[in-house]
């Protein structure tokens, strides 16, 4: 009687300890995002909670039911004073579109757009080093925060680096892409444990941030890259995550009043010489893009169609190490440009 009765004991205090640090946990994420919405994560179902960087402790709480409701309110005055034929155009992308890989001089794609169009205000969110599972989190984040003057046009620019998805393990549309890949058959332990992890992120804040920081520190301890080796239906796994998060962006904008959006393909070298390594990957690509453009009614722009002959000869004139140099960049920068006033 009395083993049964510490065992009542030590497990009513481990629920209160779990409430405890479940309640700071919501409290510091509301602390610094001032969004009560938080407290309801894992009680609604119309609440997501995202982490968009732990260390700068960036969060998005959404109520998906309200989306369509939501105004942007322009917060700083000094965005009021552009003026009215002034395109805000926001750039969302990978290392390609951050630019300035090639030294000091080399400049970003977005950066020199603006140069030659003064009537395209940049805002280059993009960052190295990450696919589109950022991006959509980043645009959101972004939306909602209401700092900003909203965009007219958004410039989505991901492609080779949505291998990284692969890389890194598929969590945002896992249960959508499974709808469609059939993962490999696991044992019955293993599939409840991972029941459990899926159910305990989808209700409690700390276990999501600890889930979060294990596989960030995971990534960064073992060197996944090089241990995986992918296959054709890897590429087909990346491409349809590519999908959902663009088709994601694409429905944020339009919640958002925001009209444009271009889905934007960069040349690289290798396309331009027909040396691809992952063709299977640009070929999905490609097939996903032109569906996304005719079911969404949006944009797309594949720049190595903006080459000319002399520029495909010359290409290897506007890389370093696979990155735009300022060549490289000037010249997509007209590419976009030509393409925007055209549309």
């Amino acid at each position: 009687m009395l083993f049964i009765k510490k065992i009542i004991f030590y497990i009513t205090l481990l629920f209160i300890y779990i409430i405890i640090v479940e309640f700071s946990s919501r409290t510091i994420i509301f602390y610094t995002t001032k969004n009560t919405n938080i407290y309801s994560f894992g009680f609604k179902k119309n609440i997501k909670f995202e982490i968009l960087d732990l260390s700068e402790l960036h969060f998005n709480i959404e109520n998906t039911k309200n989306n369509s409701k939501k105004e942007i309110r322009i917060i700083k005055k000094e965005n009021n004073n552009i003026k009215n034929d002034t395109i805000t155009a926001w750039v969302y992308g990978a290392s390609l579109s951050h630019g300035f890989s090639c030294g000091e001089k080399s400049s970003s794609w977005p950066n020199e757009l603006h140069k030659i169009n003064d009537k395209i205000n940049i805002v280059n969110f993009s960052v190295p080093g990450v696919h589109s599972d950022y991006s959509i989190q980043k645009l959101r984040y972004d939306l909602s925060k209401n700092i900003l003057r909203k965009p007219d046009l958004i410039i989505w620019t991901h492609r080779d680096e949505e291998l990284l998805s692969i890389y890194k393990g598929i969590n945002r549309n896992n249960d959508r892409i499974n709808n469609k890949f059939r993962t490999k058959k696991i044992n019955k332990t293993s599939f409840f444990f991972l029941r459990l992890n899926k159910t305990a992120e989808s209700k409690l804040t700390f276990f999501k941030i600890m889930n979060y920081g294990f596989h960030k520190i995971n990534h960064t301890a073992f060197k996944l890259r090089d241990k995986i080796k992918l296959d054709n239906n890897d590429y087909k796994i990346a491409v349809e995550n590519y999908k959902w998060n663009t088709i994601d962006a694409i429905e944020t904008a339009k919640n958002n009043n925001i009209k444009k959006f271009i889905i934007l393909s960069l040349f690289s070298a290798e396309q331009v010489k027909n040396k691809l390594v992952n063709s299977v990957l640009l070929d999905e690509y490609f097939k996903t893009v032109k569906s996304i453009q005719n079911d969404h009614k949006i944009s797309f722009l594949s720049t190595s169609k903006g080459l000319s002959e002399i520029d495909k000869v010359n290409i290897d004139n506007y890389f370093c190490e696979n990155h735009y140099n300022l060549m490289g960049n000037e010249l997509v920068s007209k590419i976009v440009n030509s393409y925007i006033l055209k549309n």
